[in-house]
């Protein structure tokens, strides 16, 4: 119930927002535009855009739980757990 409920922020924030016009350009827009990319099934481009969130804040829990999401539903599941792993870390950092 979460995930549909991102979800469906998502692709609110995705069509009523600058994102839908031009390249993002902050860790939140990455962030959603991946999250949108993996839902359709586009994970390469998800990932892609994860990668961004993790160049643009490299302590972005978010962006490796994305990321390895989307690793996990391509059958990668080596890099899944090592992005699951990093995102556990850093959330533990912030408590």
């Amino acid at each position: 119930m979460y995930r549909r409920l991102c979800y469906a922020l998502a692709m609110v924030a995705w069509a009523f927002s600058p994102i839908t016009a031009e390249e993002p350009k902050t860790v939140a827009e990455f962030n959603s535009r991946g999250l949108v990319w993996q839902e359709k099934g586009e994970f390469d481009k998800a990932i892609k855009d994860y990668d961004e969130v993790i160049r643009l804040d490299p302590k972005s829990a978010s962006g490796f739980l994305g990321r390895g999401n989307a690793w996990f539903q391509k059958g990668e599941f080596d890099k899944a757990d090592k992005d699951f792993a990093e995102a556990k870390r850093l959330r533990e950092l912030k408590e």
